[in-house]
């Protein structure tokens, strides 16, 4: 029988709670956020928000891309199912195997959060990847893939 495993990288409990990330998250899904982000200076200012310190311009362009072409129904429908968002009363459903991961300097979803969610279900790890914030993927793909690969690996 295949193993199976639940990962969480990045993600919260419940809604955005920092009122300047809950801002930023609105303004992503709004017509002056896209505009903003079509243009290389103002949305490498918005995207930043998102990054541990220093990001390269690579990566803030490639993610400022990524977010001003996403159809303007595709992020208001995310702005719609995270606003209000809360998962708390799931974590204490038996479930699988499950991996945390976030980023040491995550602001929008800080290591607070993954700690609580890692604590409230049962057998969950949680792994902190260093020199990344909430763009943890782009920032340390390699350090995300390698901990995927030994959490699967140690479960097959």
């Amino acid at each position: 029988m295949a193993s199976r495993s639940t990962t969480s990288v990045a993600g919260t409990e419940r809604s955005l709670q920092n009122p300047v990330m809950r801002l930023g998250a609105r303004l992503f899904s709004s017509a002056l956020g896209i505009a903003m982000l079509k243009r290389p200076k103002p949305g490498r200012v918005m995207i930043s928000m998102w990054f541990a310190k220093g990001p390269s311009t690579e990566q803030m362009d490639w993610t400022r891309t990524l977010y001003a072409t996403c159809s303007p129904e595709a992020r208001r429908a995310v702005a719609r199912a995270t606003r209000n968002l809360d998962l708390r009363p799931s974590f204490a459903t038996p479930g699988p195997a499950t991996l945390v991961m976030v980023g040491e300097h995550d602001k929008a979803t800080p290591v607070k959060f993954s700690k609580g969610i890692a604590a409230a279900i049962e057998g969950a790890e949680l792994a902190v990847i260093e020199d990344a914030g909430h763009m943890v993927i782009v920032e340390r793909p390699d350090a995300v893939a390698g901990r995927l690969d030994s959490w699967f690996a140690a479960r097959l």
